[in-house]
């Protein structure tokens, strides 16, 4: 059924080509940058690519399956140690992976971890996606990311039709 789904995918006309914000977990899954802002009970993930903002819920007493689902999905996060978040991302209704249609069903979960280096100038990252209904075993992506200062601005896409 992945198979069926990714070759029904438009490589022209797409949310990309459009200029449309990725989902989860697409939207981490980036070479562009993004911040994370400790608000207390709450930490709120803030990306350069199309604005895209979550909200990672420090308070595990929510109940995910109360909430109503959305392209990024509900997130609820704690600290396995001083330099590592980890974030469970259910609720998810964006139905691609990545740009090239991999595709992804409502019932896919995402465990993210983030982990600071001790210098705290590199970001490793390590999601394990679940996705029952397209793949019989979790999909692993892991990359970093390199501190940078002063880069965030408005994003400014150009639909591929205003081209």
């Amino acid at each position: 059924s992945a198979q069926t789904a990714r070759a029904e995918w438009d490589i022209v006309d797409n949310y990309a080509t459009r200029c449309e914000p990725k989902g989860m977990p697409g939207s981490m899954i980036t070479t562009n940058p993004f911040e994370f802002i400790d608000q207390g009970e709450t930490i709120r993930v803030r990306g350069y690519e199309l604005d895209i903002v979550r909200t990672v819920y420090m308070n595990n007493s929510m109940d995910p399956s109360a909430q109503s689902p959305s392209i990024q999905g509900f997130s609820v996060g704690h600290w396995e140690n001083e330099s590592t978040l980890v974030i469970h991302t259910s609720r998810i209704n964006f139905p691609y992976l990545s740009t090239t249609g991999i595709p992804l069903s409502e019932a896919v979960e995402a465990i993210e971890r983030y982990t600071l280096s001790e210098d705290q100038n590199r970001l490793s990252v390590a999601i394990n996606l679940n996705d029952p209904k397209f793949y019989r075993f979790s999909v692993r992506v892991r990359h970093h990311y390199v501190r940078a200062e002063n880069i965030f601005r408005s994003s400014n896409c150009v639909p591929l039709s205003s081209r």
